[in-house]
């Protein structure tokens, strides 16, 4: 296409996006005084995510950033009962980043129709790039096919076939800009999630976002009628402690790496600030095994950092005693709530995962090779455990009043699979995240300097996460489970794109 069919285009697009703005601008003008300021909020976001496009010209970088960001708002609408019926949390839902993808997929569509898009290296073929995903996807299509409740199972699988679409489309289409954009995105939402946990934590606050601002809004109340603050947990926007920490489980080595790794100053100072950040989220979660491996994949990092001389082992003996020292202050501060959260209900803790564990391998039992469906684990539960049956009937009451896919499941995730998908679905999972982890090794050592670092946080980070799933079923929901295609696509593109951060 000639240079002024290509200005021809963008004057199109951008009259188009100009007149979608001034439509959206009169609608916000009528609606206005009816919304929340909730959803008067959301509709600022959506129209400054409207005005970047238009006015930035890089509508698929603003889309990814805004899909990326999305995926944090830890919402499930069920907009299909009407059609489909209720079947409560089981059923069909979409979150706020489908919108976001739907909208990137149809801009990189018009761009290859007009001839618009930018040069990108040759793309990788569709199967090498998807192939672990589709070892996944194959067994929870065959489970789903011969399970008691195929069209519950049918819900669950649009999930895993979004993950195989986000995989295959970000890979295939991406572009350096794309992949820097990516990584910025990241670092703002470990900067968001952790720095909104910490002042729900400082300040108090109960589950909803408003409560931190002083607003009444969505909350979730306990037995007693009384707020449940969740012991005054951080939760930023992904709902619950045990979905944000680990969320930034997977991410914040990679800040550390960056901190090692970059030559620049600025690079290494960002990138410390938010360390400092997403640290002290972590430990408003109060969550005691994510953070136990955060230290520890921490040290892993350090090690690699020190062997590679990025740097020495001096210098971080020095500032493995500050932070000791640091910790140490604020442990004796805090010992007396510490002490308490530690061991509090630790035994209980550890008897609800037993029990569940025990529970879920009997309704494996019940079909050991594809398993009971993808998204029928509470009907084996009615089978199998008259307890954890009730507390998952329980939670249903709540998916309507916050448009939250409320459940319970079993607390590990290979257990999960195992029960809903058998051995096959189970040996599939594994393949899909041992990938993950092989290709994120393989861009570690294919990268330089502050990528390179990236990289090696990403590896450590996905190695403990991996570990954290035997005690959490975070991964396979929404937030951390599409962050996972996102992250797979990012470091699978590397040995092509060899993008550089000094």
């Amino acid at each position: 296409m000639s240079a002024s069919r290509q200005a021809q285009v963008r004057l199109g697009l951008g009259v188009a996006g100009a007149s979608a703005l001034a439509f959206m601008a009169v609608a916000i003008a009528i609606t206005i005084p009816q919304l929340t300021i909730k959803a008067s909020l959301f509709m600022v976001v959506a129209l400054g995510g409207a005005l970047a496009v238009v006015m930035s010209g890089r509508a698929k970088e603003v889309l990814l950033g805004l899909y990326i960001i999305a995926l944090t708002y830890n919402r499930q609408y069920f907009s299909f009962d009407n059609i489909l019926g209720n079947n409560g949390s089981e059923g069909l839902y979409w979150i706020p980043g489908d919108p976001f993808l739907i909208l990137l997929i149809l801009t990189g569509m018009l761009e290859s129709a007009t001839g618009s898009a930018p040069p990108r290296e040759p793309p990788t073929p569709v199967f090498i790039i998807a192939f672990p995903a589709f070892a996944f996807l194959v067994p929870c299509i065959v489970s789903a096919l011969l399970a008691e409740r195929p069209d519950l199972s049918f819900n669950e699988l649009t999930r895993v076939v979004r993950f195989v679409v986000v995989l295959i489309w970000l890979q295939r289409n991406m572009t350096m800009s794309l992949w820097y954009t990516a990584i910025g995105v990241f670092t703002l939402s470990i900067l968001l999630q952790a720095g909104l946990g910490t002042v729900q934590v400082v300040l108090h606050a109960d589950r909803n976002l408003l409560s931190v601002f002083g607003q009444a809004g969505e909350q979730v109340l306990n037995n007693d009628g009384q707020v449940d603050v969740l012991d005054n947990r951080a939760r930023g926007t992904l709902g619950h402690p045990n979905y944000l920490a680990p969320y930034l489980l997977t991410l914040l080595p990679a800040c550390l790496g960056m901190t090692y790794y970059s030559r620049v100053r600025l690079s290494r100072l960002i990138a410390f600030v938010v360390l400092l950040a997403g640290v002290a989220g972590m430990i408003a979660t109060k969550s005691r095994v994510p953070i136990g491996l955060m230290g520890i994949s921490f040290i892993v990092v350090t090690i690699v950092a020190i062997r590679e001389r990025r740097i020495s082992l001096a210098s971080a003996a020095g500032g493995a005693v500050l932070a000791l020292t640091v910790l140490s202050g604020l442990a004796m501060y805090y010992k007396d709530a510490i002490y308490e959260r530690i061991w509090g209900d630790f035994t209980a803790s550890v008897n609800f995962r037993t029990e569940y564990n025990e529970a879920a391998l009997e309704i494996w039992n019940d079909a050991p090779v594809f398993g009971i469906g993808p998204n029928n684990l509470t009907l084996g539960l009615s089978r199998h455990s008259a307890w954890f049956h009730w507390l998952a009937v329980q939670l249903e009451q709540f998916r309507g009043d916050i448009s939250v896919r409320a459940v319970a499941p079993v607390h590990n995730v290979y257990l999960l699979i195992l029960a809903e998908t058998g051995v096959v679905g189970l040996f599939g999972f594994i393949i899909l995240l041992s990938s993950v982890f092989r290709r994120s090794v393989r861009a570690f050592t294919v990268s330089v300097g502050g990528v390179r670092g990236i990289c090696l946080g990403i590896s450590v980070g996905l190695a403990v996460q991996f570990v954290q799933q035997t005690i959490d079923f975070s991964q396979w929901f929404d937030p951390s489970w599409y962050t996972l295609a996102v992250l797979m696509a990012l470091v699978g593109s590397v040995p092509a794109l060899r993008p550089v951060l000094r």
